[in-house]
Formats: structure tokens, sequence, C-alpha cells
């Protein structure tokens, strides 16, 4: 008797198995931005600026920010300090000025310069709650050497990292590119219970900051009941994030009074600000009642609210694993203090809502007749019992009061497995890479155990070894064709001395079944009669581009391709050419020596007799050897006379020979190659007369 009344008691005391929600610290964000020259190529449009000033104009008063950007240097494009309308206006500014000029990537560098203030972080009392935001396109490039590469990011994560644990700063990091570090940024991330984002292409851009900046700086918002949304008194000011469809007509807010708000609208309590894709509007002392937005609203658009009269949750992380629980608390508070009237509270529905991306949903209700006596509600939230993203809804609703506040959720396996293929000297190399994914593992003390079957059958126990990045790595040489299975078992440790032993799925590697390592396959090529070089494919000209959308059968196609034929008989052209040419050299050398010979003899001849009337000179000849030397000297000037119209004939050979030399060889010049080789043939004839002289 005595234990039912007991019980009884209790039952009707409200228990709160939860923590109170701890007071909320203002957010101090920090935005590191790649402006590297592969940006150029990932962001062609610098889609950065509208994202980046969309956060610019989204951070609250009372906050804190600054801007970096790097590449091989750092550069504080933003001071950081407390948000304010004149640090607004410089950061929105500065925003638009974002351009890809770096050479390099120095992630390291960033980040230091982005905490450094980390010694101050490290102190219980600090006034903000300090979230970095990293963008980058790529890997750790500081050097062209890729051994200094691998050293920083080793630096990276010995060294950077444990200070950013240290200091209590949580790193969010986005990917812009397939090419990014994504194993880096993952671990970075997530051993700060960081945001872990890529986005596939700069237009997603918007969104994901947008994503990042809910964890970062978490705000209450108001419910949109459609179109419309109610403002209560307690509300000192809304803002309206209104993301518009494409061709939409522009946003007009109608109060509940009936009157029209426009980006055009000159009222000092309204500040809009409008933009191609969103129009972000602030209302202060906004009228209590009924408000509508007359747009094609998308789905990211909302209404957040400062306000004497809030909600309260606590703190939730952003990374957990599979069937973990989370144990959650929510209060209200007035002017920062927690609200316990029950005649209030009484008036209030609560709830909690869980919903993945897959499409499952789960509510809980809160709130219920009985008030708790703290003001407290609290639950254990237990549906992530599956890999994915989750959000977290809560709703306050009440008759004239309604707020709701959501929270972003990666519930992941303990121990993620990547795999990669190398082939060096023509062997193949797998890689086998074991990622743990909660903070709770002990590193040091778990080990990876696995057993591979060769595609004989054949097994082989193996043990994983320890990187210096934190991971586990197994290399298998594929030295046999087909399938190899792994079954990876993890005895895990986590930072409470439990220990346990996880059974990972069986991983399969093949050369030839596994899509991760075989090349997409592609259609088959068009046959070709010739071989054809790979600057000048055998496709259809420019000038034809309705048929390059018109896939042909092969078979019906005619497979002697034009523009290959082409080239086929202009190297016929060159072939022949550089024949002709060869013989031109050697008709040339001949004639050039025929004139040296021919022209030489007579020359020495009347050089030898210009010596001998030299030496004779005192010496008068008798009459018969000047009748001699007469005759010798009309012969020679015959012989001359004939010699220079024989020069003259050969020389309209020549010039016809060249002429039709010409025509079969364009683009070539017989001075390109003569001048060096008839040179040198000059030079041993001018010898050869010395040497006789």
């Amino acid at each position: 008797m005595f234990s039912l009344a007991l019980l009884l008691l209790c039952a009707a005391i409200p228990l709160s198995y939860a923590q109170a929600p701890e007071a909320a610290k203002p957010s101090d964000v920090r935005l590191v931005i790649d402006i590297s020259g592969s940006m150029k190529k990932n962001d062609p449009q610098n889609l950065r600026r509208p994202a980046l000033d969309m956060l610019v104009q989204l951070l609250p008063k009372g906050s804190k920010a600054g801007i970096w950007t790097f590449g091989q240097y750092v550069n504080m494009l933003v001071p950081h300090k407390p948000v304010d309308a004149q640090w607004g206006r410089t950061a929105s500014a500065a925003s638009s000025e974002i351009k890809s000029i770096a050479q390099f990537t120095n992630i390291g560098a960033a980040l230091e310069k982005a905490a450094y203030d980390h010694k101050q972080q490290m102190k219980a009392d600090q006034d903000y709650q300090t979230h970095v935001i990293l963008l980058t396109d790529g890997m750790v490039d500081i050097d062209r050497d890729n051994r200094l590469n691998k050293k920083e990011r080793q630096r990276i994560l010995n060294n950077v990292l444990p200070m950013y644990q240290q200091s209590g700063i949580t790193l969010h990091t986005i990917a812009l590119s397939d090419n990014a570090d994504k194993k880096l940024l993952n671990k970075l991330a997530l051993a700060t219970d960081g945001k872990v984002s890529v986005a596939k292409n700069a237009e997603e851009l918007m969104n994901v900051f947008l994503r990042v900046f809910n964890q970062a700086v978490p705000l209450e918002e108001l419910a949109f009941d459609g179109n419309k949304f109610a403002v209560d008194s307690s509300i000192e000011e809304f803002t309206a994030l209104i993301f518009r469809q494409e061709s939409a007509k522009p946003t007009v807010v109608v109060s509940p009074d009936g009157q029209q708000y426009t980006k055009d609208t000159t009222d000092t309590r309204v500040k809009w600000h409008h933009t191609d894709q969103y129009d972000l509007i602030t209302i202060n002392e906004p009228l209590e009642g009924e408000w509508g937005v007359s747009a094609d609203l998308e789905p990211q658009s909302r209404v957040t609210v400062v306000s004497d009269l809030s909600i309260a949750v606590r703190s939730m992380p952003t990374n957990m694993s599979i069937d973990e629980i989370i144990n959650t608390s929510l209060v209200l508070r007035e002017e920062n203090k927690t609200i316990t009237r029950p005649e209030f509270l009484g008036l209030l529905d609560i709830s909690v809502e869980v919903s993945s991306l897959t499409g499952n949903n789960w509510s809980q209700q809160l709130s219920s007749k009985i008030v708790p006596t703290d003001g407290v509600y609290s639950t254990i939230l237990n549906q992530f019992t599956q890999a994915g993203e989750y959000t977290i809804h809560f709703t306050v609703e009440g008759k004239t009061f309604n707020r709701q506040f959501s929270h972003q959720l990666s519930v992941r396996t303990p121990f993620l497995v990547e795999t990669d293929k190398t082939v060096n000297n023509g062997r193949t190399e797998f890689a086998v890479d074991v990622i743990a994914q909660s903070q709770e593992v002990d590193v040091s003390q778990t080990n990876v155990f696995g057993v591979v079957t060769a595609p004989s059958g054949k097994t082989n126990a193996v043990d994983f070894n320890l990187q210096q990045d934190g991971t586990w790595r197994l290399l298998i040489p594929a030295n046999e064709d087909g399938e190899y299975a792994i079954n990876i078992r993890v005895d895990s440790v986590n930072n409470r001395n439990e220990k346990e032993k996880i059974k990972l799925d069986t991983v399969r590697l093949s050369q030839q079944d596994n899509d991760i390592f075989q090349e997409q396959p592609v259609e088959p090529a068009k046959v070709i009669p010739e071989p054809v070089e790979p600057k000048q494919p055998a496709v259809k000209e420019p000038d034809q581009p309705e048929e390059k959308a018109v896939e042909k059968n092969p078979v019906d196609e005619d497979v002697t391709p034009k523009q290959p034929k082409k080239d086929a008989d202009y190297s016929q052209y060159i072939l022949y050419g550089m024949i002709g040419l060869i013989n031109l050299l050697i008709i040339g050398v001949g004639y050039f020596i025929y004139r040296k010979l021919f022209k030489s003899a007579p020359k020495e001849e009347k050089e030898g007799e210009d010596d001998e009337d030299a030496e004779d000179a005192f010496v008068e000849p008798p009459m018969d050897e000047m009748a001699v030397d007469d005759l010798v000297e009309d012969e020679l000037e015959e012989a001359q006379v004939l010699s220079e119209e024989e020069d003259a004939n050969m020389d309209d050979a020549m010039d016809s020979a060249l002429d039709d030399a010409d025509e079969d060889i364009p683009d070539f010049s017989l001075d390109e190659f003569a001048p060096d080789s008839l040179d040198e043939e000059e030079l041993d004839l001018d010898e050869s007369e010395e040497e006789k002289k």
C-alpha cells in the first residue's frame, strides 16, 4: 500500500530527465575563402561573391565576423570585428572584389590566420561561440615539390587541427570540386564537430552556404502558413529571406493593415536587399497580426525574429554515429529568464519532428496537460538507425504565439571504408583505408583486421597499418585476375575505454567488374580506314552542326571520312616536295662546282701571264713569241665568251627548274636549306684555289 502511494506521488511530479538548455552565446563567424587560380574553372561566374554577400547580410547584430582569402598567401579581406552597419557595408563591398588570382592553395596558413587568437579561445569565459567556414576546391599545395605538400598536409593534422580542438573552435568545410582533398576536409570538420559539405558546382554554393550558416548561427523562426506568417507583440524585428523562383514577379510584403512593401519602399523601418536570386527584408517594430508575402517562394525561404520572448534548445551534435541517442530539451525564455508560469505554458502546443532525406518522419508531442515545474520540456531521440542526413524540427504554437527551431544532423557509420587503385610498372595494387568517423574512437588503442579472399579462393589474414593521419591502410597486390573480397573487423576502443567489435560490410574489388576502378564504357568507335592523328579526329566538319546531334548507324554511314583523306594527300605533297628539294640541291651544287671550275682556269692562265710579264719586264721577247702570245690571248677571250653563254643557258635552266619545283612544294624555300651547305662548298673551293696557287 505504501509503495503504491509513493508511485502515484512520483507520477504526479513532472520530472525533467535532461539538462536545461545552456545560455546561448552569440556567434563569431570567420569565413576563409580560396582564391587560387583553379577557382576560375570551378567557379567561372564567381558565384562566391553573391553567396558570401548573403551571409554578410544575414549576420545578426551582436555577432562577430571576419573574412580571409588565401592562395599562396593569406589576406584579411574584412577585419575581424563586431557586426554593425559599417562592418556590413565594408564586407559587402569587399566580397564583390573576390578574384581567382593566386597560384597555390595554402590551407594550413589560412586556418592558422583565422584562429589568430586561439589562446584566448581556450578560456572558459568566452563571450562568443567561434565557427570557421572554409571554402576550397583543391588540395594542400604550397610548392611544386609534392614532398613538401605532403609534409604540410601532415602538419595541418598534427598541429593545426589539435589547436582548433583545444580552442573549442568549430570548423565547417565546403568542397567545391571533386579535386578537393575530401579526406582531409572531412577529418578537419568531424574532429571539431563541424558540418561537412560538398557543392557539386558553383550554382549550389548559395544553398550550401545557407545550410552551414544555419549551423553556425542558429536562429529561431516564424512558421510559414502558405505565404503567410503571424507576428506577435513581443517581436521587435523580423527578417524575411525570400528565395524566388525563376522568372517570378517582384516580391511584395503585405502588412496586417494592407500596406504593401517593395524593394523601392523608402520607409525608414524597412531595409530591403534585392538580388537576382533572393530578397532579404528586415522590418523594425512590425505590426502585430498576419503578414503575407506575394511571391513564388522556394522551400528554403524563412523568417527569423528578434524578440524578448524566445525558445532555447539544448545544443545538439552536428555529427553522430548510427544508433546513438540524443538527450535534448527546450525552454521558453523572456528577457533571458526561463518561463515557468503554468497559465502561459499550458496554452502552448510543443512538439518535435525528426525527418530524413529518405522520406521517413517521426513526431513526438512534448507538451501535455501536466506542465513541467521548471519549464523544461525534455525528450530522448533515438530514431537514427541509418546513416544519412536528418532534420530535427521543434515547433511551439499558441493562440497568438508561434516559434520554430531547426537543426541539421549527419548520422554516419562509426567507420568509413575508402578504396583506391594504382598501377606502377604494369603492376596493379589496391589500397583499402578504414577511417574513424566518430571523435569518441581512441585511434591509438583501436585495431583493424581483415581476411582477404583472392579470385582463386585462397584466403589470407592481414592487419591494417595505422597511418600518421589516423587512418588504417591495407595494400593488396592484384596478382590474380578477378574479384577480391575483404572482410574487415574493427576492435574499437572509445575515449571511455569501452571496447566493441564491429564487423564492416564486405569490400569487393575487381579490375573488370568494379565501377569504381573501371573506366566508364564508351560507345564503339567508328570504322576508319586510315589512322588519324589525335588532334584531328574523324568528326563532322564544324559547318555541319545539325549532323552532330544525330547518332548514325555505323552500317549505313560512309566509312571514308573526307577530312582524313585531305590530310593524307597533303602529306604526300610534302614527301614529293622533299624529294624534289633534294634533287634541286644536288643540281645546284653541281652547277656551282661547274661554274667554279670553268671560270677559274682562264683566270689562272691570265694571272700566270701577268706574272711572267712582270718577271721578264726588262727582256724584249722575240717576234714569234709575241705572235703566239697574241693568239693565246684571242683564244682565251673566245673561250671566255663561250663560257659566259653557257652560264646564261644554265641560269635559264635552273630558273625554270626552280619555278616548276615551287609549284609542287608550297610553303618551302630553297633558301631555308641551301645557304649553309653552299657556303661550305664555296669555302672548300676557295681553299683548293689557294693550294693550287
